[in-house]
């Protein structure tokens, strides 16, 4: 019921295909058609035809869908090549919307017209503007979101850059800790 529900999409990537429909039913009920889909991650040997059949399923079942590709292979066990991106966007082109590459093999060398391409890091936005990206898709920007903004919106209006160097330290430091999701966790916990 949030005035900004339109602007949310949701993280579904479960490792059964039927809780994934099952959530993403339940999400339709509820007003949400786009959604950020990891592949399943509990077949370490995942192929290309398999992950495609996963997004083909779940496209089949819900023709309406917007699909962000979660391009993480240290969860996921799987790599998106730009081959298999490609041939998803073409078959699916309404569906497959975007990609999160937080593996960052695609963010500087993918180029699909009207396909967003999102990396997973703050030190990977003004490279990835420069390289044609959309922005970035982070838990950190929890805490680098007014940062962030000033570098995508200085990079938009050709202005210099005089936040990048700040940003991509304070992500810097959360990617030099343990887990980099507890101390998110950790840091909004002491701020509220």
């Amino acid at each position: 019921q949030n005035k900004y529900k339109d602007n949310f999409f949701l993280g579904t990537g479960v490792n059964s295909l039927g809780d994934n429909i099952d959530l993403i039913n339940h999400s339709f009920n509820n007003g949400f058609d786009t959604f950020l889909i990891m592949p399943p991650a509990y077949y370490t040997s995942n192929s290309h035809e398999g992950v495609y059949a996963f997004y083909a399923n779940i496209i089949q079942r819900f023709p309406k869908i917007k699909i962000i590709l979660y391009n993480f292979q240290k969860l996921s066990q799987y790599l998106f090549s730009p081959k298999a991106v490609e041939k998803l966007v073409k078959n699916f082109p309404e569906a497959i919307r975007g990609c999160k590459d937080s593996s960052y093999n695609l963010y500087e060398h993918l180029k699909i017209p009207g396909f967003s391409i999102l990396p997973g890091s703050e030190t990977k936005l003004l490279h990835g503007l420069q390289k044609g990206a959309n922005g970035i898709i982070s838990a950190v920007t929890n805490v680098t979101h007014s940062l962030a903004k000033q570098v995508y919106d200085d990079f938009c209006n050709n202005k210099k850059q005089t936040v990048n160097e700040k940003l991509c330290a304070v992500r810097r430091a959360f990617d030099d800790t343990e887990n980099l999701i507890s101390a998110l966790h950790s840091f909004m916990s002491l701020k509220d």
